[in-house]
């Protein structure tokens, strides 16, 4: 709140401060800004679409439409599938040890909204992102599709480096907005909120929606 970014866009970038964050209940959104400020840095109307399609398979038919669109087409599923297409195996114990040594370097760093940077700040899901990159493991950057980056996981058979979900914005009721790593006997490593630093905490369970096992 109160800090500074750039928004790129078309006719360049302009500086604006940030003075109010939400979730938009849709994955992938970063920011919000007005149609004039749209029109200023050159983006172009119309340049997304919404597809209903309740009676599809969404995996399915993301993966029709990313062959249709190809790979400058950015794809988001906004409804919750009923379970993530799980491939691969499960991140091995060793490694995810060192994921959860990479998080603990960050003790203490700043909650930054969007934040993705090492020691300067981070947010939940931008934290956890960098902490499997630096193991050579990639999830999503966007808390409601790290969701979908392996297998659910149920309450009693939780172990260290199972992601943790919650569904707390009571605007988006069905969103997932915010998820932290499970380090054992009811703890969590997470990057909270704004105001607060990365920190140890026990788990929560008001909100709470579920957890993962990150798949390679």
């Amino acid at each position: 709140m109160g800090g500074e970014i750039t928004l790129a866009g078309g006719n360049g970038e302009v500086p604006l401060e940030v003075w109010t964050h939400a979730t938009s209940g849709i994955a992938g959104i970063d920011a919000l800004v007005s149609r004039e400020l749209a029109r200023e840095l050159g983006m172009p109307e119309g340049n997304a679409l919404v597809v209903s399609a309740p009676d599809a398979d969404l995996w399915d038919l993301h993966e029709e439409l990313e062959e249709i669109l190809g790979e400058d087409a950015s794809l988001q599923l906004v409804a919750d599938a009923p379970e993530p297409r799980v491939e691969g195996d499960a991140v091995p114990s060793s490694v995810i040890e060192r994921i959860i040594a990479n998080a603990e370097t960050q003790l203490g760093v700043p909650y930054v909204w969007g934040g993705t940077t090492p020691d300067v700040g981070f947010d939940c899901s931008g934290l956890l992102q960098w902490a499997f990159q630096e193991e050579g493991v990639s999830i999503p950057r966007v808390t409601h599709d790290q969701w979908n980056a392996g297998e659910r996981v149920e309450w009693d058979d939780l172990e260290r480096g199972d992601l943790l979900f919650w569904r707390s914005d009571p605007t988006a009721p069905d969103y997932i907005s915010h998820v932290a790593i499970y380090l054992g006997d009811g703890q969590m490593l997470e990057a909270p909120r704004t105001g607060l630093d990365v920190r140890v905490t026990p788990v929560r369970t008001a909100n709470y929606a579920g957890a993962v096992r990150v798949n390679t």
